[in-house]
């Protein structure tokens, strides 16, 4: 273990392992402890190194110490204390939003309907313009890319598959790749790639206009689209909404084996509790426009930070408790 004092800072560095220069973006992960940092200087310090809070620990030596995981090197998206309005900042759709996501996770937003969940995903790939704050992408400040430029560089699946109805399944998935002039037998070569990795085989589904495909079958397609270009960012608007339970289980677990395979940073919209608990690396719950606590969802469970967070968390497990109950009635009556 490895300690850096700045005292004129108040910045104290513990970090795991034993790195040769204690301060290497190849750390796997530190605690930042400050004592004397104010809230301006510690919030620069938490955009620079993509750090997340997690908890308040005990005081030390009489003074309050507060804890900070830290997420080494750069974040793939970066949120700012962003806000949204549309009518010139009398109302507020989404409010002072900051959220650090590290690369190859996956990141849910959580919350009920009119939350800001949605306008905070299309604020990422300027969909809608944010009002105030900044997102960086990539390292790549938003508003200083070409916003169709960057919406191809960005994956995006719908609820809906989204597709288009009179093109094939093939050339579905070629539609970023072609606008970006990519090869004919480097688009067919990708497109073969995808078709295998969503379980849907080339040679009997690429001829196959939307109409005839099942609505499962079509969203797979709308995931292969969503990553023809390369992409190592996807965001995914509630994209298991529509379909049946059985499907809806398939499909999310195909997707995080394919997320995890090519090592891809996600935000997910859901208004599901348990659908953000099975999937994902961190839940961000909003609520009126704010965000109200963010963290794994191990953090959520045992910490919860304001009570619609242990309400929402609460949830599915007074399901699980009612669905119990009922099955032991049944069985009682029966007896």
């Amino acid at each position: 273990m490895s300690n850096i004092r700045a005292e004129n800072s108040g910045i104290i560095l513990s970090l795991s392992g034993s790195p040769t220069n204690p301060l290497t973006l190849y750390c796997r992960s530190c605690i930042l402890v400050t004592t004397n940092l104010s809230i301006e200087r510690r919030l620069n310090f938490e955009r620079n190194h993509c750090l997340r809070s997690t908890r308040l620990i005990p005081s030390v030596r009489g003074r309050a110490v507060r804890s900070f995981a830290l997420h080494v090197g750069a974040c793939m998206i970066t949120l700012e204390n962003v806000s949204k309005s549309y009518d010139g900042g009398k109302t507020f759709s989404v409010k002072n939003v900051s959220i650090h996501l590290p690369p190859g996770k996956l990141l849910a937003l959580l919350g009920g309907s009119g939350c800001g969940k949605t306008t905070t995903l299309k604020m990422i790939n300027r969909l809608n313009d944010h009002t105030s704050g900044r997102i960086v992408v990539n390292g790549a400040d938003v508003m200083r890319i070409d916003p169709v430029a960057l919406r191809r560089s960005i994956g995006y699946v719908f609820q809906g598959s989204g597709l288009f109805p009179h093109l094939t399944v093939a050339q579905n998935i070629a539609v970023v790749p072609k606008l970006l002039d990519w090869p004919k037998e480097r688009i067919l070569k990708r497109t073969e790639a995808l078709l295998d990795m969503v379980r849907l085989p080339a040679q009997e589904f690429r001829d196959r206009l939307p109409r005839q495909l099942s609505g499962g079958q079509q969203q797979r397609v709308g995931f292969a689209r969503a990553l023809a270009a390369e992409q190592k960012v996807i965001l995914l608007d509630e994209p298991f909404g529509a379909l049946d339970p059985k499907t809806r289980f398939e499909l999310r677990g195909d997707f995080m084996k394919l997320r995890r395979a090519l090592d891809l940073t996600a935000v997910m919209v859901t208004h599901d509790m348990l659908e953000a608990l099975l999937s994902a690396d961190l839940i961000a719950v909003m609520k009126e426009g704010r965000l109200l606590q963010m963290g794994t969802p191990h953090e959520l469970r045992t910490k919860p930070a304001d009570p619609y967070v242990s309400e929402l968390i609460d949830g599915p497990m007074r399901e699980m408790k009612d669905l119990k109950d009922r099955i032991d009635d049944e069985k009682g009556s029966r007896a």
